[in-house]
């Protein structure tokens, strides 16, 4: 799942870079951007109808933390795509709401920091999960061996 999380990163800080300089990259960037958004289209849907999801997503499990002002919470990242994921257990945060989640990867030890957006929440008797899409460019950080 490591390698998927560099995708995701990347994908991510390419779409954040061409936003910043008013939508164009150099020729390697937006073929490599094209790539990308090629590798996450969206979901195939059978029915040919109407879906929400931009992105396809991947089923992961992942440990991660999630800081909602200050308050850091365990968290487990059970699906992750091109433009956001879904965590369980569902944290205490508004739609809208923004919060940052942190990744550490155990085969190469970076963290990935995004900045994520309360989307859709389901909570039931048995679990909970969070939808929450990606906002603005995330961040790595290499973690001293």
């Amino acid at each position: 799942m490591t390698d998927l999380l560099e995708l995701v990163y990347e994908y991510r800080r390419l779409l954040s870079r061409r936003d910043a300089l008013g939508g164009e990259l150099n020729n390697a960037g937006e073929r490599r951007l094209l790539g990308l958004e090629r590798l996450f289209g969206a979901e195939p849907d059978d029915r040919k109808r109407f879906t929400r999801r931009r992105h396809a997503r991947c089923d992961i499990r992942l440990p991660a933390t999630i800081n909602i002002k200050g308050r850091v919470e365990p968290v487990d990242v059970v699906d992750l795509g091109g433009g956001g994921l879904r965590i369980e257990p569902a944290p205490v945060l508004a739609a809208g709401q923004r919060a940052q989640l942190r990744i550490v990867s155990p085969d190469t030890g970076r963290m990935y920091v995004f900045t994520v957006e309360a989307k859709w929440e389901d909570r039931s008797a048995t679990r909970s999960t969070m939808g929450l899409p990606f906002v603005g460019a995330p961040r790595q950080i290499m973690l001293a061996a």
